[in-house]
């Protein structure tokens, strides 16, 4: 677990360069949000650390930035819309007869270039990266991708 004493981008850059010193001890990084994943990359960077070749890095949000960084972001995509109109329908009515009202959101992890792609286990050894031509460091934009970009930005395979 990486502790910040910054919020956001710059947080994320101090904690990791704290934390990694020219090393990878950790194999990923999951993050709370995408603002926080994109400070990760450039700390991990300014380290030397190869994303994701050496450390995987996930974030949490699908910011329009997640797209434009490279390697782009593996992110979680929320529907913000859906959210916020339950967000605002607990606020008027927060209880359903006295009790609490819970909701299970379905969130779409959209694989991009900041995590590699892995071989299915064949030997019960584990999965491992792909490394062939074209495989492996994901940094295809919308290569993993059955749909158009939206106006010309690239977008990630759609996993739900």
């Amino acid at each position: 677990l990486l502790t910040m004493q910054l919020a956001g981008y710059p947080g994320a850059f101090e904690a990791v360069e704290r934390a990694f010193g020219g090393r990878a001890p950790y194999d990923a990084i999951f993050c709370a949000n995408d603002d926080v994943a994109l400070g990760a990359i450039a700390g991990l960077r300014a380290r030397g650390v190869a994303v994701p070749r050496q450390v995987a890095v996930v974030g949490f949000d699908d910011i329009p930035a997640a797209r434009m960084v490279r390697p782009a972001l593996t992110t979680l995509r929320q529907d913000l819309l859906r959210l916020s109109s339950l967000v605002l329908e607990l606020a008027l009515k927060p209880t359903q007869r006295g009790r609490p009202r819970t909701f299970l959101f379905e969130n779409e992890l959209i694989v991009r270039g900041s995590t590699l792609e892995l071989e299915p286990d064949t030997t019960g050894e584990g999965a491992v990266p792909r490394m062939g031509p074209g495989r492996g460091i994901a940094d295809r934009g919308d290569a993993l991708s059955n749909k158009a970009p939206r106006a010309g930005m690239p977008r990630g395979k759609r996993i739900k």
